[in-house]
């Protein structure tokens, strides 16, 4: 049996939004703008067109009437397609009613919605194409797909423009809260790498650079489980570490265990019911652990995901860049890190959250004398260094002089936007997976 086709779009709302807009452009053009709704939002050519000239005229100043609209149609040659009659039929049509804040909203959501539909017919006739396509890396594909439905479903419904006045007084109530001493940037629970980076500021790409086994990803879990233990939301991809292991380490951390003991399984009675407590209060972190090699697309697919089961989300924390999949595109690895870097900022940019993202350092620190990082070490190098808006590098002397009573450790901001360089001493308790506050320091 024939199934009929089914139409994507609402001529209606359209030409009702379009009508409003005619009726009184003064009480609704600002109203349509915050909706969000887009030119190629509309599926008609002709709501289109007048769509982008009303928007046009608009931000020229110009007061629009059914006059003036066809002037201005003339002047860009649309008065063939967009006759007088079908301008008269839409302000017949058109009612105050029509121009209420909630109406509006009502028939953009309606158009946006088959425009969304739509563009999810178009991702799928691309996905039947290109898997056809031999000459294309899975991967490519993939990640092309979750790209494009990850945008269609992270669209800010507007949020990008707003008045003048609406920004200032979002503005205002920033600076007072900061004026009154209430956190304005994610802390990281170490006392003065918070007050050199001014925390982890919403929309910031945070790389935390070093050799192999200085203790990069111990720091990241302990920074991940300060901001848990605020009560906040986190998503934790773990390209390098299984979820079990994340757990062994959080656990020896959170609850000052025998990291060995505890991998060994030779945890005593009193050991082992105090990690039963603590899986319990653990039960209460927001915490999403994504244990797999994945491409930056799927990172933001899974961001997304995380973002609406916590209802928000404070932070992103990648182990490491290095691991990160490409989306097969180059041969070259360091551009295809460069490109891996512009989509984590991306993901930090998009989803207004900090990304705490772990990255090797280059050999070269090992031949000089002083071996402590650099920002020309960043292995790789070149977009990690450019897209950061602040780099770390962790140094542990202990690593090259081998003696295991040293504890003291260096992270140095290697780069900060608006701060300056500094050096951070820190403590590491390797036995517990834990660093502390040079200032906290416990014998």
């Amino acid at each position: 049996m024939h199934r009929e086709k089914t139409k994507l779009f609402d001529d209606t709302a359209e030409q009702a939004i379009l009508g409003a807009i005619l009726y009184s452009a003064a009480d609704c053009i600002d109203k349509v703008r915050l909706t969000g709704l887009k030119e190629d939002d509309f599926y008609k050519q002709v709501n289109r067109a007048l769509y982008h000239s009303f928007l046009q005229m608009a931000d020229d100043g110009m007061h629009i009437d059914i006059k003036t609209v066809m002037i201005h149609l003339q002047k860009v040659g649309l008065a063939g397609e967009i006759t007088p009659l079908f301008l008269s039929q839409l302000l017949e049509q058109a009612g105050p009613s029509d121009t209420y804040e909630q109406q509006i909203q009502e028939y953009a959501r309606t158009i946006k919605d088959y425009s969304a539909r739509r563009e999810m017919q178009q991702v799928a006739r691309c996905l039947l194409a290109d898997s056809q396509d031999m000459g294309k890396a899975v991967v490519a594909i993939s990640g092309s797909v979750q790209e494009r439905l990850t945008a269609l479903t992270t669209a800010d419904d507007g949020a990008g423009w707003q008045r003048m006045t609406d920004r200032m007084i979002d503005y205002l109530e920033y600076f007072n809260n900061r004026q009154c001493g209430l956190d304005t940037a994610l802390k990281t629970g170490f006392v003065d790498l918070d007050r050199a980076i001014v925390g982890l500021g919403r929309g910031e790409l945070v790389i935390l650079a070093a050799r192999p086994s200085m203790g990069k990803t111990a720091l990241a879990l302990n920074i991940m489980a300060n901001v848990c233990k605020q009560g906040g939301k986190v998503l934790f991809v773990s390209e390098e570490t299984p979820k079990n292991k994340v757990y062994d380490r959080l656990i020896s951390s959170i609850g000052d265990i025998d990291y060995k003991l505890l991998r060994e399984g030779r945890l005593n009675e009193k050991g082992a019911n105090k990690v039963i407590k603590l899986c319990e209060s653990l039960k209460e972190f927001q915490l999403d652990i994504f244990d797999r090699r994945v491409s930056v697309a799927e990172m933001k697919a899974r961001a997304q995901l995380t973002k609406a089961k916590f209802n928000g989300l404070d932070l992103v924390v990648v182990d490491h860049i290095q691991l990160t999949r490409g989306d097969g595109r180059y041969r070259d690895r360091v551009h295809e890190v460069g490109e891996i870097v512009h989509g984590l900022k991306d993901l930090a940019t998009r989803l207004d959250v900090p990304v705490l993202a772990l990255s090797q350092l280059s050999r070269a620190s090992e031949t000089r004398e002083d071996k402590r990082p650099l920002l020309s070490d960043l292995r790789e190098t070149g977009d990690i260094e450019q897209d950061a808006d602040i780099v770390l590098g962790l140094y542990r002397p202990a690593y090259y002089t081998r003696d295991k009573t040293d504890r003291h450790v260096e992270l140095g901001t290697l780069k900060a936007k608006d701060s300056e360089l500094k050096v951070i001493p820190l403590i590491w308790y390797g036995e517990t997976q834990t660093f502390r506050s040079a200032a906290t320091r416990i014998e």
